[in-house]
């Protein structure tokens, strides 16, 4: 049964009208060149990747796409699996293509990547470390939003020289030629380490009583993560040059 709905996705302040699905769906077979690349870990897609995910938003992954496989640590793959696992792979291929354009929002980009992992059936405790481990250590960005020049004698308050990136985060460009703040992924950092090993135990002990809010709210208290949390909107940049007239 389909009918409209309206879905807010907790403190994203995003949300995605749509029509509700029984579940999010493939709509074409997934393959890579050159042959035996799994083994190092340097695919290219085949042809263009389609998902439809759950709330009916389409996501693609063009050809040529270069893939990596599930973001996977090395010191977690004895729990939840390897990088190119067919049944991890699907998703983290979808992922993948927007984790490294930026052309959509960070959170919808990580949420999608459990909405893929749940339609090729992962199981939902499985899931939610996945979709844990990629909000507590994986990739982060906003956008900048450019802001009107300050008037004559007014101090900026987020001009370009006074937004304080985190250790790690660059200013650069998405594929749509808009700007960003971004940082790549921090697996290895022992407190995100220990993060991820306490909600994995948490989600393992009892699957249901840990929420995507849930795990959403364990990732903003890293220290590391809350500005891009905070600033999941965007930040408004204005021109640091004062130059309009009184």
């Amino acid at each position: 049964m389909r009918f409209a709905l309206t879905i807010a996705m907790p403190m994203l302040g995003l949300t995605l009208a749509g029509t509700a699905l029984a579940g999010g769906h493939f709509t074409d077979s997934l393959t890579f060149h050159p042959a035996g690349c799994e083994k190092v870990r340097e695919c290219y897609l085949d042809g263009t990747f389609h998902y439809v995910d759950s709330k009916g938003k389409d996501w693609k992954a063009q050809k040529d796409d270069k893939t990596d496989g599930a973001s996977i640590p090395d010191w977690a793959q004895s729990f939840i699996g390897e990088p190119f696992d067919p049944i991890f792979i699907r998703a983290a291929v979808i992922h993948d293509h927007y984790c490294d354009r930026h052309v959509r929002n960070m959170l919808w980009t990580h949420w999608v990547f459990y909405d893929g992992l749940l339609a090729s059936h992962v199981s939902p405790a499985k899931a939610k470390i996945m979709y844990a481990a990629i909000l507590i250590g994986g990739p982060k960005w906003i956008d900048l939003i450019p802001g009107k020049p300050c008037k004559q004698g007014t101090a900026c308050i987020q001009s370009v020289s006074k937004v304080k990136l985190p250790n790690g985060a660059i200013v650069t460009t998405a594929e749509d030629a808009h700007s960003v703040i971004a940082r790549g992924p921090q697996y290895d950092e022992p407190e995100v380490k220990a993060a991820i090993e306490e909600i994995r135990q948490k989600i393992e002990s009892n699957p249901d009583a840990v929420s995507e809010e849930d795990i959403l709210t364990e990732a903003r208290k890293l220290p590391q993560n809350q500005f891009f949390f905070d600033n999941i909107d965007g930040v408004v940049i204005n021109p640091p040059q004062n130059d309009i007239p009184q």
